[in-house]
């Protein structure tokens, strides 16, 4: 039964057809089905919906097509193969938190050797991007999702309970979907 929902879930997500709560948070994600990473994708938009669900932020997924183009109130979350030049050597993605509402995920800094851990740590790093944008400040906290670096052990511990926000970030996140009148 779960697994029919999840790969009913995950093909009106590719097919851009996914429907949820008026005020829900729309974010696209482009990321090519021949893409080695693609079969993780399903489990890491479970995960980021749910510390986002945690943080009291309802989620639509849609993959990149024609319910993404040019709309300038969703998220969008583009998974590369590799970081470019100009980007952070400690990141495994990066967010613009200052006005454009990308994320880029950086897929040769996660997949090494992650096997069945990649979904759910690709769910905390997509989550924690968007905790920036949300926020709309760059900044990390001393625990949670959104510090800095997750130690191996909270590596480890993700497969079995998602991280969350810390208080002070779910207060961020708030007044910042107000600022930038997200919802």
């Amino acid at each position: 039964m779960i697994l029919r929902l999840t790969v009913l879930a995950t093909i009106l997500a590719v097919a851009g057809c996914a429907e949820g709560p008026q005020d829900a948070l729309k974010v696209c994600m482009t990321i090519p089905l021949s893409h080695p990473a693609w079969p993780y994708t399903a489990k890491a938009r479970a995960v980021a919906g749910e510390i986002l669900r945690e943080a009291g932020v309802a989620v639509v997924w849609y993959s990149a097509g024609r319910n993404c183009v040019h709309d300038r109130a969703a998220i969008m979350v583009q998974v590369k193969d590799r970081a470019p030049s100009n980007a952070s050597t400690h990141g495994a993605a990066r967010a613009y938190p200052y006005g454009s509402a990308v994320v880029e995920v950086f897929m040769d800094r996660l997949a090494d050797g992650r096997g069945d851990r990649l979904g759910p740590l690709l769910g905390h790093v997509i989550a924690h991007e968007i905790g920036h944008v949300l926020e709309g400040i760059a900044r990390h906290s001393g625990q949670g999702v959104m510090k800095a670096s997750w130690s191996d052990e909270e590596q480890r511990a993700m497969n079995i309970r998602p991280m969350r926000f810390a208080p002070e970030d779910i207060e961020l996140i708030g007044k910042g979907m107000i600022k930038q009148k997200i919802r």
